[in-house]
């Protein structure tokens, strides 16, 4: 082929290939370039596989920093490997496994919003996500975290308990239930101690006492000296009226992790159990170890109350009132505990307790029983009928009233309040006494001996023998008078 049929050859397929029409020293410079482009590419490309090769190697070895612990050091490969290239959602991701493990929480959700971003279906990186998130108790977050990586990747247990832990938390177990019923039913050698205590609790809080108690006791199958699945289980047996068996497990959880909460989850236990005065001892050194434990010195204070110690109480809710000056439940309880050996102080606490809020029935009947006690009987009066006011079936209340009447020598507005408490609790023998007493002093003496009888006839030799003496004393001359009235 000559010049000219290459030149014709060359037109031809120029304007087929839209190329356009280009001389023949044109084409010779297009060659020369197209060589020097083919060098860029590969120079180019010799870079980027470099480039690649130093992220490939900064990725792994950070890895191997990681798996041996050495996370700071991890951490500043990530780093580097990250300057290289920002767009690998996998190297956000370990970035903030590492941050997580540094307790840097805010720069590892920063890092894992990173990854999740760049990898919108990264159901790990959203699981690890939700754990930063709750760990900072972020717990909207977390919980919207966990939820999106179970509704990627169903399997991940991590996300299923942190959702279900979350929803729990927030008294929503109802609707933790369906993450957590494909997990039970795996096999056994799947789940750990961490599932059973999320569905025990669960179960617990959705009024399946008999599935939690057997959630829990699957778990210690595993782990016997787990105290959150002993506490778990404990909790269930209170719940099942069992106290004793759940103080037991309290016992024990607190055996292998001793801390301030078991030890009062044990002390309310035993008071529920009736054993106060087994754990008075026990309770006393936990108490005397955490002084600062508002739960424990109060229920250290109510185990002092219930086995008749009650200056030893007292001064368990003054320290409380120190503790919480603004806490009105415990100037009713050191009330309580001073009503009889300090009647003034006790309603002086009363009166506190008022003060912070003037609508508590306890502290208003405290106050009222405390000027009877102290004896300003008028004063005392007007505080029961205070409460009857708006409270009319209040017995205690009656009792204070009607007896504060008597002292007064009101005896016909007294006898009307025991009738009343009669109608209310008829074998209560006292009762019968003062009612006695009042239709004495009133003169109607068969009334006042039908009284007496009924009081004899119930009344317990050692507890009321002081008043079955005055009134075998009385009945003589009372059978007397009413002779000689007819």
């Amino acid at each position: 082929m000559n010049q000219k049929q290459f030149f014709r050859v060359w037109v031809t397929l120029s304007v087929a290939l839209g190329l356009g029409l280009c001389s023949l020293p044109v084409v010779a410079q297009q060659r020369s370039a197209s060589k020097r482009t083919k060098a860029a590419t590969a120079a180019a490309t010799e870079t980027a596989e470099d480039k690649q090769a130093q992220l490939v190697q900064k990725f792994e070895t950070a890895q191997e920093l990681h798996a041996a612990g050495k996370l700071a050091e991890a951490l500043k490969l990530y780093d580097e490997a990250l300057q290289l290239d920002d767009s690998q959602s996998v190297i956000h991701y370990q970035r903030g496994s590492a941050l997580v493990g540094l307790n840097r929480l805010d720069d590892a959700v920063s890092a894992l919003t990173r990854a999740v971003t760049l990898q919108s279906d990264f159901a790990r990186g959203y699981a690890l996500l939700g754990e930063a998130e709750a760990r900072r108790n972020h717990t909207i977050e977390a919980e919207k975290a966990f939820l999106r990586a179970v509704e990627l990747d169903g399997t991940l247990m991590h996300a299923r308990l942190g959702a279900a832990q979350l929803m729990a938390a927030r008294k929503a177990a109802k609707e933790a239930l369906p993450l957590l019923e494909p997990l039970a039913k795996q096999p056994n050698g799947e789940r750990d101690a961490a599932f059973y205590v999320v569905y025990g609790d669960v179960l617990r809080e959705t009024g399946n006492l008999p599935g939690a108690l057997q959630a829990y006791t699957d778990g210690l199958l595993r782990e016997p000296r787990n105290p959150l699945l002993l506490r778990g289980r404990a909790y269930t047996y209170l719940a099942l009226k069992n106290p004793a068996q759940g103080m037991n497990d309290f016992l024990t959880a607190y055996r292998f992790a001793p801390d301030p909460e078991t030890a009062a989850d044990i002390v309310y236990a035993s008071l529920a159990a009736g054993k106060s005065a087994e754990t008075l001892e026990f309770a006393a050194e936990a108490a005397r170890q955490t002084p600062t434990s508002i739960r424990l010195q109060a229920g250290y204070g109510a185990l002092l109350s219930e086995t008749g110690k009650t200056a030893e109480a007292a001064q368990v809710y003054t320290e409380l009132t120190k503790l919480e000056p603004r806490q009105a439940n415990w100037w009713i309880r050191l009330g309580d505990a001073l009503q009889t050996s300090d009647p003034e102080r006790a309603t002086a606490a009363y009166e506190k307790a008022l003060a912070l809020n003037p609508r508590l029935a306890d502290a208003q009947a405290g106050v009222a029983a405390g000027l009877l006690r102290s004896q300003k009987f008028e004063e005392a009066a007007t505080r029961f009928q205070d409460i009857l006011t708006s409270d009319a079936n209040n017995y205690a209340a009656r009792a204070g009233l009607a007896t504060a009447l008597f002292k007064l020598d009101r005896f016909q507005p007294a006898a009307k309040e025991f009738i009343w408490m009669l109608e209310r609790k008829p074998n209560v023998p006292v009762t019968y006494f003062f009612l006695g007493v009042c239709f004495d002093k009133m003169g109607d003496f068969p009334q006042a001996l039908k009284a007496y009888e009924m009081f004899v006839q119930r009344a317990d030799a050692k507890q009321n023998q002081l008043e079955i003496d005055k009134v075998n004393l009385r009945l003589p001359s009372l059978k007397r008078q009413i002779e000689k009235k007819k």
